[in-house]
C-alpha cells in the first residue's frame, strides 16, 4: 500500500531509500521509495498513515564507507539471492553487510 504526505520542498528523489518516522522512538518507520519536491511517497506495509501537523523524522539507514557494519555480518547464513533496501543484491563483496543495507561503491 502506498501513502503520500504532502508537506516541505525537497530536491526531487532526495530521500529515496531513507526512512521516516514519526518524531518520537516508539513510532514505527517506512521506507521510501521516491519523492518529488513537495510529496513523498513510501512503501507502507500497515493501514493508516500520516497525520498533517505533526513532526516527522527522515533518517538515512544506508552505510557509509567508514561503517563497522561493512563486510560483518554472519557468514554462516545464506544471502545469495535476497536483495537489500535498495533492492540491490545483498552480497556486493565476499562478507555481507549488517544492516538492511548492503554498502555500493557506485
Amino acid at each position: 500500500m502506498l501513502r503520500r504526505l504532502y508537506t516541505a520542498s525537497w530536491q526531487e528523489n532526495e530521500h529515496v531509500g531513507k526512512l521516516i518516522i514519526r518524531d518520537h522512538l516508539s513510532s514505527p518507520g517506512y521506507y521510501i521509495i521516491s519523492n518529488t519536491d513537495t510529496s513523498i511517497t513510501m512503501l507502507n506495509g500497515r493501514s493508516g498513515g500520516f497525520t498533517n501537523g505533526i513532526g516527522y523524522i527522515i533518517r538515512d539507514l544506508h552505510l557509509s564507507s567508514s561503517s563497522d557494519c561493512r563486510d560483518a555480518g554472519d557468514p554462516s547464513r545464506k544471502y545469495w539471492g535476497q536483495k537489500d533496501m535498495d533492492d540491490e543484491v545483498r552480497v556486493m563483496n565476499v562478507l555481507v553487510d549488517i544492516g538492511t543495507d548492503e554498502y555500493n561503491t557506485n
